[in-house]
Protein backbone atom coordinates (compact mmCIF):
# COMPACT_ATOMS: atom_id res chain seq x y z
CA UNK A 1 0.00 0.00 0.00
CA UNK A 2 0.97 3.54 -0.69
CA UNK A 3 0.35 6.50 1.62
CA UNK A 4 0.38 10.26 0.33
CA UNK A 5 -0.09 12.34 3.04
CA UNK A 6 -1.06 16.14 3.05
CA UNK A 7 -2.84 15.71 -0.29
CA UNK A 8 -5.10 18.93 -1.06
CA UNK A 9 -7.70 18.58 -2.92
CA UNK A 10 -8.65 20.88 -5.38
CA UNK A 11 -10.84 24.41 -4.83
CA UNK A 12 -13.13 26.10 -6.74
CA UNK A 13 -10.48 27.38 -8.99
CA UNK A 14 -11.75 30.65 -9.50
CA UNK A 15 -10.25 32.81 -12.34
CA UNK A 16 -7.81 29.62 -13.12
CA UNK A 17 -7.17 28.31 -16.59
CA UNK A 18 -7.85 25.50 -17.87
CA UNK A 19 -8.70 24.24 -14.49
CA UNK A 20 -7.99 20.77 -13.02
CA UNK A 21 -10.11 17.64 -13.06
CA UNK A 22 -7.65 15.78 -10.45
CA UNK A 23 -4.80 17.65 -7.97
CA UNK A 24 -1.44 16.62 -9.73
CA UNK A 25 0.37 14.87 -7.27
CA UNK A 26 -2.60 12.04 -7.87
CA UNK A 27 -2.95 12.59 -11.24
CA UNK A 28 -0.65 10.57 -13.08
CA UNK A 29 -1.63 7.75 -10.31
CA UNK A 30 -5.54 8.29 -11.47
CA UNK A 31 -5.34 9.18 -14.73
CA UNK A 32 -1.79 9.01 -15.83
CA UNK A 33 -1.04 9.10 -19.82
CA UNK A 34 0.26 5.56 -20.29
CA UNK A 35 -3.44 3.97 -22.15
CA UNK A 36 -4.87 2.83 -18.94
CA UNK A 37 -8.34 4.33 -17.87
CA UNK A 38 -9.34 5.44 -14.85
CA UNK A 39 -12.81 4.52 -13.33
CA UNK A 40 -14.52 5.55 -10.25
CA UNK A 41 -16.50 2.96 -8.25
CA UNK A 42 -19.15 5.18 -6.73
CA UNK A 43 -21.56 4.49 -3.87
CA UNK A 44 -25.14 5.91 -5.07
CA UNK A 45 -26.01 5.51 -1.44
CA UNK A 46 -22.85 8.40 -0.15
CA UNK A 47 -24.16 10.21 -3.42
CA UNK A 48 -27.68 10.32 -3.81
CA UNK A 49 -28.09 12.56 -7.24
CA UNK A 50 -25.49 10.40 -9.00
CA UNK A 51 -27.57 9.51 -12.27
CA UNK A 52 -28.70 13.05 -12.88
CA UNK A 53 -24.62 13.86 -12.68
CA UNK A 54 -24.11 10.87 -14.39
CA UNK A 55 -26.58 11.91 -17.14
CA UNK A 56 -25.48 15.47 -17.47
CA UNK A 57 -21.34 14.69 -17.48
CA UNK A 58 -22.34 12.26 -20.23
CA UNK A 59 -19.53 10.01 -19.18
CA UNK A 60 -19.69 6.26 -19.62
CA UNK A 61 -20.92 4.57 -16.47
CA UNK A 62 -23.29 1.32 -15.13
CA UNK A 63 -24.29 0.28 -12.49
CA UNK A 64 -22.76 -3.48 -10.82
CA UNK A 65 -26.07 -4.66 -10.00
CA UNK A 66 -28.19 -5.96 -12.99
CA UNK A 67 -31.83 -6.98 -14.09
CA UNK A 68 -34.35 -5.67 -11.34
CA UNK A 69 -32.05 -5.32 -8.40
CA UNK A 70 -30.59 -2.33 -10.81
CA UNK A 71 -34.11 -0.65 -11.06
CA UNK A 72 -34.77 -1.31 -7.26
CA UNK A 73 -31.75 -0.51 -5.71
CA UNK A 74 -30.20 2.09 -8.53
CA UNK A 75 -30.13 4.82 -5.88
CA UNK A 76 -27.90 3.36 -3.20
CA UNK A 77 -25.96 0.58 -5.97
CA UNK A 78 -22.54 0.77 -7.29
CA UNK A 79 -21.50 2.46 -10.29
CA UNK A 80 -18.92 2.56 -12.32
CA UNK A 81 -18.00 5.41 -14.14
CA UNK A 82 -15.38 6.23 -16.41
CA UNK A 83 -12.94 9.42 -15.29
CA UNK A 84 -12.42 12.21 -18.13
CA UNK A 85 -9.55 14.42 -18.36
CA UNK A 86 -11.64 17.42 -18.42
CA UNK A 87 -15.30 16.78 -16.71
CA UNK A 88 -17.18 18.45 -14.12
CA UNK A 89 -17.61 15.02 -12.13
CA UNK A 90 -14.40 13.90 -12.49
CA UNK A 91 -13.54 17.05 -11.16
CA UNK A 92 -16.08 17.33 -8.11
CA UNK A 93 -14.95 13.97 -6.65
CA UNK A 94 -11.39 15.76 -6.61
CA UNK A 95 -12.87 18.96 -5.16
CA UNK A 96 -13.22 20.16 -1.55
CA UNK A 97 -16.31 23.15 -1.13
CA UNK A 98 -19.74 23.02 -1.22
CA UNK A 99 -20.83 19.63 -0.32
CA UNK A 100 -23.58 19.15 -2.59
CA UNK A 101 -21.47 20.05 -5.58
CA UNK A 102 -17.52 19.34 -4.36
CA UNK A 103 -17.06 15.64 -3.07
CA UNK A 104 -13.54 15.16 -1.64
CA UNK A 105 -14.62 14.95 1.96
CA UNK A 106 -18.13 12.67 0.99
CA UNK A 107 -15.51 10.45 0.07
CA UNK A 108 -17.83 8.87 -1.75
CA UNK A 109 -15.22 6.84 -4.87
CA UNK A 110 -13.03 4.20 -5.55
CA UNK A 111 -10.85 4.52 -8.19
CA UNK A 112 -9.62 1.85 -9.93
CA UNK A 113 -7.15 2.23 -12.98
CA UNK A 114 -7.07 -0.21 -15.55
CA UNK A 115 -6.10 -1.84 -18.88
CA UNK A 116 -9.46 -3.50 -19.20
CA UNK A 117 -12.76 -1.90 -20.57
CA UNK A 118 -15.60 -0.68 -18.65
CA UNK A 119 -17.69 -3.27 -19.38
CA UNK A 120 -14.63 -6.23 -18.60
CA UNK A 121 -13.86 -3.78 -15.11
CA UNK A 122 -17.93 -4.26 -14.35
CA UNK A 123 -17.80 -8.21 -14.94
CA UNK A 124 -14.81 -8.18 -12.84
CA UNK A 125 -16.14 -6.45 -10.04
CA UNK A 126 -19.77 -8.00 -10.59
CA UNK A 127 -18.91 -11.33 -9.16
CA UNK A 128 -17.61 -9.86 -6.01
CA UNK A 129 -20.92 -8.28 -5.18
CA UNK A 130 -22.73 -10.89 -2.82
CA UNK A 131 -20.36 -13.91 -1.75
CA UNK A 132 -20.83 -16.76 0.52
CA UNK A 133 -18.72 -17.31 3.82
CA UNK A 134 -17.63 -21.05 4.50
CA UNK A 135 -20.94 -21.84 5.74
CA UNK A 136 -23.06 -21.06 2.35
CA UNK A 137 -24.12 -18.10 3.68
CA UNK A 138 -24.29 -15.12 0.93
CA UNK A 139 -23.82 -11.72 2.09
CA UNK A 140 -22.91 -7.85 0.03
CA UNK A 141 -19.56 -7.66 0.36
CA UNK A 142 -19.78 -3.80 -0.02
CA UNK A 143 -16.26 -3.13 -1.47
CA UNK A 144 -18.00 0.04 -3.67
CA UNK A 145 -18.02 2.12 -0.04
CA UNK A 146 -14.66 3.00 -0.02
CA UNK A 147 -14.57 2.74 4.41
CA UNK A 148 -15.30 -1.41 3.66
CA UNK A 149 -13.01 -1.45 0.70
CA UNK A 150 -9.93 0.20 2.95
CA UNK A 151 -10.52 -2.10 5.79
CA UNK A 152 -11.02 -4.82 3.17
CA UNK A 153 -7.56 -4.22 1.49
CA UNK A 154 -6.13 -3.54 4.84
CA UNK A 155 -7.22 -6.44 7.26
CA UNK A 156 -9.24 -8.82 4.85
CA UNK A 157 -7.73 -12.51 3.41
CA UNK A 158 -4.99 -12.29 0.48
CA UNK A 159 -7.26 -14.25 -1.70
CA UNK A 160 -9.96 -11.22 -1.40
CA UNK A 161 -6.86 -8.62 -1.74
CA UNK A 162 -6.45 -10.30 -4.91
CA UNK A 163 -9.91 -10.47 -6.16
CA UNK A 164 -10.45 -7.03 -5.92
CA UNK A 165 -6.62 -5.73 -7.57
CA UNK A 166 -7.57 -8.12 -9.89
CA UNK A 167 -8.88 -5.16 -12.64
CA UNK A 168 -5.51 -2.67 -11.41
CA UNK A 169 -4.80 -0.55 -8.60
CA UNK A 170 -7.64 0.61 -5.96
CA UNK A 171 -7.22 4.08 -4.51
CA UNK A 172 -9.30 6.27 -2.02
CA UNK A 173 -9.20 8.66 0.51
CA UNK A 174 -7.94 7.67 3.39
CA UNK A 175 -9.56 8.30 6.75
CA UNK A 176 -7.20 11.33 7.18
CA UNK A 177 -9.32 13.58 4.90
CA UNK A 178 -6.01 14.57 3.34
CA UNK A 179 -4.67 11.28 2.76
CA UNK A 180 -4.76 9.11 -0.33
CA UNK A 181 -4.33 5.13 -0.79
CA UNK A 182 -3.49 3.19 -3.43
CA UNK A 183 -3.08 -0.63 -3.31
CA UNK A 184 -1.66 -2.60 -6.08
CA UNK A 185 -0.99 -6.53 -6.24
CA UNK A 186 2.64 -7.32 -5.78
CA UNK A 187 4.34 -7.97 -9.31
CA UNK A 188 4.43 -11.66 -8.63
CA UNK A 189 0.96 -11.96 -7.89
CA UNK A 190 0.18 -10.53 -11.66
CA UNK A 191 -1.20 -13.24 -13.61
CA UNK A 192 -1.55 -15.89 -10.93
CA UNK A 193 -5.22 -16.78 -10.33
CA UNK A 194 -6.69 -16.83 -6.60
CA UNK A 195 -8.44 -19.87 -5.57
CA UNK A 196 -11.69 -20.63 -6.82
CA UNK A 197 -14.52 -20.47 -5.82
CA UNK A 198 -14.38 -17.97 -4.01
CA UNK A 199 -15.39 -17.94 -0.29
CA UNK A 200 -14.83 -15.54 2.36
CA UNK A 201 -12.27 -16.14 5.11
CA UNK A 202 -12.08 -15.30 8.65
CA UNK A 203 -10.30 -12.54 8.12
CA UNK A 204 -12.60 -10.64 5.72
CA UNK A 205 -15.74 -11.11 8.65
CA UNK A 206 -12.97 -9.30 10.89
CA UNK A 207 -12.59 -6.33 8.47
CA UNK A 208 -15.94 -6.40 8.07
CA UNK A 209 -17.06 -5.95 11.58
CA UNK A 210 -14.09 -3.22 12.10
CA UNK A 211 -15.83 -1.03 8.79
CA UNK A 212 -19.21 -1.45 10.39
CA UNK A 213 -18.29 -0.38 13.85
CA UNK A 214 -16.27 2.44 12.15
CA UNK A 215 -19.01 3.62 10.31
CA UNK A 216 -21.51 3.54 13.30
CA UNK A 217 -19.09 5.12 15.20
CA UNK A 218 -19.16 8.05 12.52
CA UNK A 219 -22.27 8.37 12.78
CA UNK A 220 -22.41 8.92 16.38
CA UNK A 221 -19.37 11.47 16.18
CA UNK A 222 -21.98 13.65 13.45
CA UNK A 223 -24.78 13.49 16.22
CA UNK A 224 -22.41 14.46 18.67
CA UNK A 225 -20.88 17.07 17.54
CA UNK A 226 -23.85 18.19 16.09
CA UNK A 227 -25.69 17.97 19.54
CA UNK A 228 -23.61 19.11 22.26
CA UNK A 229 -20.61 20.81 20.07
CA UNK A 230 -17.22 19.91 19.71
CA UNK A 231 -14.73 18.15 22.18
CA UNK A 232 -11.43 20.12 23.78
CA UNK A 233 -9.09 20.56 20.69
CA UNK A 234 -6.59 18.34 23.41
CA UNK A 235 -9.12 15.54 22.77
CA UNK A 236 -8.95 13.17 19.28
CA UNK A 237 -13.10 12.96 18.85
CA UNK A 238 -12.87 10.26 16.30
CA UNK A 239 -10.08 7.91 17.82
CA UNK A 240 -11.95 9.00 21.41
CA UNK A 241 -15.41 7.61 20.10
CA UNK A 242 -14.33 4.72 17.96
CA UNK A 243 -12.23 3.51 21.20
CA UNK A 244 -15.59 3.66 23.58
CA UNK A 245 -17.19 2.21 21.03
CA UNK A 246 -14.93 -1.15 21.39
CA UNK A 247 -14.66 -0.65 24.82
CA UNK A 248 -18.65 -0.99 24.88
CA UNK A 249 -18.80 -3.97 23.19
CA UNK A 250 -15.82 -5.53 24.25
CA UNK A 251 -15.76 -4.95 27.84
CA UNK A 252 -19.29 -3.64 28.49
CA UNK A 253 -20.95 -5.97 26.55
CA UNK A 254 -23.41 -3.73 25.09
CA UNK A 255 -24.94 -4.86 21.65
CA UNK A 256 -27.91 -2.43 20.53
CA UNK A 257 -26.72 0.64 18.83
CA UNK A 258 -28.79 2.60 21.11
CA UNK A 259 -27.29 1.60 23.96
CA UNK A 260 -24.10 2.07 22.43
CA UNK A 261 -24.74 5.58 21.93
CA UNK A 262 -26.20 6.46 25.04
CA UNK A 263 -22.97 5.33 27.04
CA UNK A 264 -21.09 7.17 24.01
CA UNK A 265 -22.98 10.43 24.81
CA UNK A 266 -22.43 10.20 28.40
CA UNK A 267 -18.70 9.66 28.43
CA UNK A 268 -18.70 12.64 25.76
CA UNK A 269 -20.17 14.85 27.94
CA UNK A 270 -18.33 13.73 31.47
CA UNK A 271 -15.30 13.93 28.45
CA UNK A 272 -14.07 10.81 30.03
CA UNK A 273 -15.67 6.70 30.20
CA UNK A 274 -19.15 7.35 31.90
CA UNK A 275 -18.29 4.34 34.46
CA UNK A 276 -14.95 6.34 36.02
CA UNK A 277 -17.99 9.16 36.95
CA UNK A 278 -21.33 7.22 37.23
CA UNK A 279 -22.80 4.28 38.76
CA UNK A 280 -23.73 2.44 35.63
CA UNK A 281 -25.47 -0.66 37.35
CA UNK A 282 -29.08 -1.13 36.33
CA UNK A 283 -31.80 -0.17 38.95
CA UNK A 284 -34.40 -2.93 39.88
CA UNK A 285 -36.38 -3.96 36.60
CA UNK A 286 -34.80 -1.49 34.49
CA UNK A 287 -34.13 -2.93 31.28
CA UNK A 288 -30.87 -2.59 29.19
CA UNK A 289 -32.00 0.35 27.30
CA UNK A 290 -33.42 2.51 29.97
CA UNK A 291 -30.30 2.17 32.13
CA UNK A 292 -28.12 3.57 29.34
CA UNK A 293 -30.73 6.09 28.71
CA UNK A 294 -30.91 6.81 32.62
CA UNK A 295 -27.17 7.07 32.44
CA UNK A 296 -26.69 9.59 29.48
CA UNK A 297 -29.25 12.15 31.39
CA UNK A 298 -27.29 12.24 34.11
CA UNK A 299 -24.40 13.05 32.39
CA UNK A 300 -26.24 15.67 30.84
CA UNK A 301 -27.35 17.16 34.04
CA UNK A 302 -23.65 16.68 35.13
CA UNK A 303 -22.35 18.60 32.43
CA UNK A 304 -24.20 21.29 32.49
CA UNK A 305 -23.30 22.03 35.91
CA UNK A 306 -19.43 21.94 35.21
CA UNK A 307 -19.17 22.32 31.70
CA UNK A 308 -22.14 24.33 30.36
CA UNK A 309 -21.01 24.57 26.39
CA UNK A 310 -21.64 20.74 26.23
CA UNK A 311 -24.78 20.58 27.58
CA UNK A 312 -26.60 23.51 25.36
Amino acid sequence: MTLFEGVAPLDAQFGQWPRKSIPDVLHEHVLGADGLQGYALVDAALLPDLEVRLARSGLPGSCLFDGAASGQLGAVAPWLVSLGEDDELTRSLFTRGRPNQSLWDAGAAVFIRSDMSLDDVRHQLRKLTQVPDKDGHWMFLRFWNPLFARYLLTYGSPYTRMRLLAAGPMMMRGADPDSFLIWSLPEEAHGRKPPSPFVLQPEDHHALRLATMDAFAGRVLDWLNSAYGFLPGSLDAQRFVLELCHHARARLGLRSEREVSDYIAASWLLREPAERRQDCRPLAHEIPQATWARIHDTAFEIARNQHPEAAE
